[in-house]
């Protein structure tokens, strides 16, 4: 975001402080929850989920100043908000939870993990769709309706948690609100629908047809993150809790992680072309954006982390009958090193043209 608003939305650049202390206290909070959850001490976690709120909070301000500032008005700028406003929602539930000021029943459970993969992450990945699969498309010319989806899939989620809250409300009015959340699952769904046709449209109206492997590796990571939040409102719908752990297995570690490094693999070379080129006298002889990434690390990397999280996943659905062979430590290691092979992709790509001539 921090590179992402002044370019996408033409906005001033963020106070250059925000490298200084945003990431290492971003990443000190985030530490502290991770220690806190493996020594099973939840004050922990709810403290470094406060520090983190705090955080977040005094970045988004400057986020929120810089696009109030932007001269780049489209529908992505109007409906980015909806995302930003919702991720302190779902860090104060957390953070309440943590403390134990609340009761962690399935009610409360289910709406802090529903709004944060449901409401912030997936409708993130929504909007900024329709920013970056035509900017990394090419692609010129096409009809979509962002406003629309973004609306609908807004309602269709508040409904659909209005319905689980009530669900065990007096019997009188339990068909009623039984329908309140199918309404609303049906919404989201027809919200995913219309997302799909418009991501076609962008795609079909692109410049160049030969994809970008990085580009693929966005749409492939895309598709499963729909497939995943497609699963988790019928789970939803249907009060089957038994999917939840292997629905966010697969958002987390098939949809988010590849598609952030799908999209690196795309903004890394811009800004870097951006930073060495732009203003060098060397400008004609720079390379094509798609030429800076190295192809093999980035296949290679990505197919192995590829394989290693859909083992994991069959070894999380076989449950008791792996246990105790050590493959989740073997998975783990393997995605590991795929991502490791895919960063030393970016390292090069930090390197090419040399230093920025003065």
């Amino acid at each position: 975001m921090w590179q992402f608003v002044p370019i996408a939305f033409q906005a001033r650049p963020l106070p250059r402080h925000v490298l200084y202390w945003h990431l290492p206290l971003h990443t000190l909070s985030v530490l502290l929850m991770v220690f806190g959850f493996l020594a099973n001490r939840f004050d922990i976690v709810a403290y470094g989920g406060l520090s983190l709120l705090l955080v977040t909070l005094a970045y988004g301000f400057l986020v929120f100043a810089a696009l109030r500032q932007a001269r780049n008005r489209t529908a992505v700028w109007e409906q980015v908000g909806w995302p930003l406003f919702i991720l302190p929602i779902v860090m104060i539930l957390g953070i309440v939870l943590a403390f134990g000021t609340i009761n962690g029943s399935n009610q409360w459970l289910t709406t802090h993990g529903g709004i944060g993969l449901l409401g912030f992450w997936m409708l993130m990945v929504i909007i900024l769709s329709y920013k970056f699969f035509p900017m990394f498309a090419l692609s010129h010319g096409y009809e979509v309706s962002a406003k629309r989806v973004v609306r609908i899939y807004v309602l269709g989620l508040l409904l659909l948690l209005s319905g689980i809250w009530l669900h065990d409300a007096s019997h009188g009015w339990r068909p009623v609100l039984t329908l309140s959340g199918f309404l609303g699952g049906c919404l989201m769904l027809v919200a995913l629908l219309l997302f799909t046709r418009d991501s076609s449209r962008i795609l079909k109206a692109r410049k160049r047809k030969r994809l970008a492997p990085s580009l693929i590796a966005a749409l492939v990571s895309t598709a499963v993150l729909l497939v995943a939040t497609t699963a988790a409102i019928v789970a939803m719908c249907l009060q089957m809790g038994t999917w939840s752990v292997a629905i966010t297995y697969v958002m987390l570690f098939g949809g988010l992680v590849p598609l952030f490094i799908a999209y690196l693999h795309k903004i890394v070379p811009f800004l870097r072309f951006e930073y060495r080129y732009s203003y060098a006298s060397d400008r004609k002889t720079a390379p094509a954006l798609d030429d800076m990434v190295q192809r093999i690390p980035f296949v290679w990397g990505m197919s192995i982390y590829a394989s290693a999280s859909l083992l994991g996943l069959f070894t999380l659905l076989l449950d008791h009958a792996a246990e105790g062979y050590g493959w989740e430590i073997l998975i783990g290691v393997a995605q590991a090193i795929g991502l490791l092979l895919v960063s030393l992709g970016l390292l090069h790509i930090l390197r090419i043209g040399g230093a920025r001539p003065m």
